[in-house]
């Protein structure tokens, strides 16, 4: 007979939470190794932005700050996005739904943490 322990409620939650802080520790060094050596074309940094708003997306639902930094991640990566390729640009478009959809929740009631999943 196979022994399986019961789990807790919410331990894949916590699991994917502890798994995104990982990821978002490790996006932050990639972002800080990259600072110094990506002049003058600091679209280099963009990605790694947007991957830093994307988990701080994705764990708004477990804390309500990180819908706001999900915001000025996008917004920062936004910037340097447009300011070397412009705003027509297919990744400055992206990037722009993503904030305007982004401040869309921010500015409903419980926007920031409530009910946002991914």
């Amino acid at each position: 007979a196979l022994n399986h322990s019961p789990r807790t409620p919410g331990a894949g939650e916590q699991e994917a939470a502890y798994e995104y802080r990982l990821a978002l520790e490790r996006y932050t060094e990639a972002l800080s190794l990259l600072l110094p050596i990506a002049a003058p074309d600091l679209s280099e940094l963009v990605r790694p932005m947007c991957n830093i708003a994307l988990i701080h997306k994705a764990l708004a639902a477990s804390s309500a700050a990180s819908l706001l930094l999900a915001h000025h991640w996008y917004s920062r990566a936004l910037f340097l996005q447009e300011s070397n390729h412009g705003p027509s640009h297919e990744l400055s478009r992206r990037i722009r739904s993503d904030l305007h959809h982004l401040s869309l929740q921010l500015a409903t009631p419980n926007g920031a943490g409530g009910g946002l999943r991914g």
